[in-house]
């Protein structure tokens, strides 16, 4: 299956399909443990990662950020704090999406991470202190570059 996954990721870079059907199936290979219940109730750390221009990035910064995104997933998982759910590369942005019980302690865990890389500015975090967006929903913004 990660390998059907990884065949569907390379026709639509090559086709040129967007950005959100490109992260709809990246994360096919990976299992989630939670169960329904225990889902609804994550909170979301999201990382808004500036890339070369206004698009997509270069092959090296893709690559680079995977990178990043495997050692935050790995340390999350670590901690018990938490797992990378999906990313989106578009409009200058590398967006990677966490999932936790607590989105404080995945940003405690995950800022040292980003702080040691170099980074371009205009790079931010969010934090969602649920997984709606409605007016009451709880929004953070933590700029990690000026």
């Amino acid at each position: 299956m990660k390998a059907r996954a990884l065949s569907l990721i390379s026709i639509l870079f090559c086709t040129g399909f967007s950005t959100v059907a490109l992260s709809a199936c990246v994360n096919l290979g990976k299992p989630k443990t939670q169960t329904p219940q225990e889902r609804a109730t994550m909170q979301v750390l999201e990382l808004h990662l500036k890339l070369e221009g206004n698009t997509y990035g270069s092959d090296d910064e893709r690559r680079s950020y995977k990178a990043v995104e495997e050692a935050l997933d790995r340390a999350l998982r670590d901690a018990g704090a938490g797992e990378f759910g999906r990313h989106e590369f578009g409009g200058g942005y590398c967006r990677i999406f966490l999932y936790g019980p607590s989105v404080d302690k995945m940003s405690n865990i995950v800022e040292p991470i980003l702080r040691q890389q170099t980074l371009r500015p205009k790079c931010y975090m969010i934090k969602r202190y649920s997984q709606g967006f409605g007016p009451d929903a709880k929004i953070v913004r933590i700029e990690l570059t000026k």
